[in-house]
């Protein structure tokens, strides 16, 4: 038994030494598998091969670790044909649906963020990206993308020769992608928008400036609204990410959040309690509040009035976005337009919202 991932890789030996799987594939996974896989089929020695941690008779061992991969063209596409593309769907957009990574890591510095693949960007080229989007569209009849990059558009002049393939060559795909506010002018909002852009999501993360600045988001927030205009201006939904329970936050900074949001008029947003991961700065920093343990995970600050105090500002951030008869009224002409699929995802997004208020595991919905 095997796995990767963002946990197993940072506590491989702990892992080993407490469960049953038998070889961990640390950071990227696609060249140490496809190596520990041919090295296990014809029954060849593990002790060297880099990016793996493993179990031996009993004892753990860490191999060396491996080096970023630089070139991403060489990766095979993913084999959509494996799954039922069907199930999936980004909220209100048409089906079938697909995601697509463009580029790995992420040359920000908010403190609080999971960098998979560290603060080093790598980049498949645009010929790469157009080939596979083609496919996805022939072979599978895809009719909305997603592109997974952790901020799509960090490299404005890649993003425009992005749009610019896909104008040229009349790929016509909906898309939407995770971005940043100070990444967008209006030339590229225009320019994707025009290439099939649907939807941006945007990590704002809070509306005061002060807890921002905690964060190490870089942004100013005098700037912001004036961004989230003009992609609505462009007609690009907008979706933004709110984090609450930063340690210094208090009441007036989270009624600054929930001010900041109604009034930018964010099509969706999705509101979170803060997690502090391990490997990110703010673990380091917080470590003395934090309860964490991998076996039963658990990570969550150990003031329990601080927890339920987040969990309500969750649950009132939410109500007091959604539950306005001005949002509700805007909403109505979706109804109209699309009946079965604006039920069906509200529906999904009720769901996902009064999960809150019972304390069940829930999933992610956007």
């Amino acid at each position: 038994m095997a796995c990767f991932g963002y946990l197993p890789s940072i506590f491989p030996k702990e892992i080993l030494e407490n469960t049953d799987i038998d070889f961990i594939i640390m950071d990227e996974p696609e060249i140490s598998f496809s190596e520990l896989y041919d090295h296990l089929e014809h029954g060849k020695s593990i002790g060297n091969l880099r990016g793996i941690a493993h179990k031996e008779n009993g004892n753990v061992f860490l191999n060396e670790r491996r080096e970023r991969i630089e070139d991403l063209n060489q990766l095979p596409f993913p084999d959509y044909s494996l799954i039922k593309i069907n199930l999936y769907n980004e909220f209100l957009l048409n089906r079938p649906f697909a995601v697509i990574q463009t580029a790995r890591g992420c040359p920000f510095g908010c403190n609080y963020c999971v960098r998979t693949f560290g603060t080093k960007v790598t980049y498949r080229s645009t010929e790469n990206i157009i080939n596979e989007l083609k496919g996805l569209k022939d072979k599978f009849n895809i009719k909305t993308i997603r592109f997974i990059d952790d901020t799509f558009t960090a490299n404005k002049e890649r993003v425009k020769r992005i749009c610019q393939y896909i104008i040229e060559d009349k790929i016509n795909l909906k898309w939407t992608c995770l971005s940043r506010l100070d990444t967008l002018d209006n030339e590229i909002t225009q320019l994707m928008k025009k290439a099939g852009c649907a939807r941006v999501y945007i990590g704002v993360e809070s509306g005061s400036q002060n807890i921002l600045d905690f964060y190490h988001k870089g942004y100013k927030l005098a700037s912001l609204k004036t961004q989230i205009k003009m992609l609505k201006n462009n007609g690009i939904d907008t979706v933004g990410f709110f984090i609450v329970g930063a340690p210094q936050e208090r009441e007036e900074d989270f009624l600054e959040s929930i001010d900041f949001a109604r009034d930018s008029d964010f099509d969706y947003l999705m509101v979170s309690t803060l997690i502090c991961y391990p490997g990110t700065p703010l673990f380091e920093n917080l470590k003395d509040k934090i309860n964490f343990n991998l076996f039963p995970y658990k990570n969550e600050f150990r003031d329990l009035n601080w927890k339920k105090k987040i969990i309500s500002w969750e649950k009132e951030f939410y109500r007091r976005f959604y539950l306005r008869p001005r949002y509700i009224s805007q909403k109505i002409k979706i109804l109209i337009i699309k009946p079965d699929e604006f039920i069906k995802d509200i529906i999904a997004l009720w769901q996902y919202i009064f999960s809150l208020t019972n304390n069940k595991k829930r999933n992610d919905f956007i």
